[in-house]
């Protein structure tokens, strides 16, 4: 994962940059080291107590930390689809004879909180097409729903930083101005904006 995000560029305002190189990784360790048990009171705390206690700012730049992970491996997804679309297109230019079909779809985290029926059944129906029947893949749906409104409306399933807050557009403009993170994510950002708007148009 590390190798292909350096050695993946991406241009931002004219200037072109790799989308994270080995000193960021490093800069985002340090950092949330710099918040983690080190503030009066949180010594011995959990991960949830820096949560709680953390001014925002903080506490988001340490949960962005945290699950910083994923954003990586999104990035890298992103980068490998790209390059087996490639191969595939050049596989049938080269055999016409022989095509081969590159599927791919995306979908909002939204319309899975808020729609959870239907994104399931979107997603059984793009997998197995007409291979599964669709009264299964309705009653999947349906499934899915009643597990994850059950979840979601559990008490000890309610996390701190679950649903979206009056200083959300605040928090966010606090990770796009971070010197750790503002770079990174505004490259990601460039990553996904140009992959989804390739495939919006294909």
């Amino acid at each position: 994962v590390t190798q292909k995000l350096t050695n993946t560029e991406v241009e931002i305002a004219g200037e072109t940059k790799p989308i994270m190189t080995r000193e960021d990784f490093t800069n985002i360790v340090q950092d949330c080291y710099s918040m983690w048990r080190t503030r009066p009171g949180l010594t011995d705390g959990t991960y949830f107590d820096h949560l709680s206690a953390l001014d925002p700012r903080e506490g988001v730049r340490m949960a962005t930390a945290d699950k910083f992970i994923h954003f990586t491996l999104l990035a890298n997804d992103l980068i490998m689809f790209d390059r087996v679309e490639r191969k595939v297109h050049e596989r049938n230019v080269d055999h016409p004879g022989k095509r081969n079909d590159f599927d791919l779809l995306t979908m909002s985290l939204d319309d899975w909180i808020e729609r959870p029926d239907q994104s399931m059944y979107d997603f059984l129906d793009f997998i197995f097409h007409n291979h599964m029947p669709e009264n299964r893949k309705h009653a999947q749906a349906a499934l899915h729903k009643k597990e994850y409104l059950a979840k979601a409306s559990h008490p000890d399933d309610v996390h701190i930083t679950s649903g979206k807050h009056s200083d959300t557009d605040e928090l966010v403009q606090s990770l796009r101005d971070d010197a750790v993170f503002g770079g990174i994510l505004a490259r990601m950002e460039v990553l996904f904006e140009s992959f989804l708007h390739q495939h919006a148009r294909s």
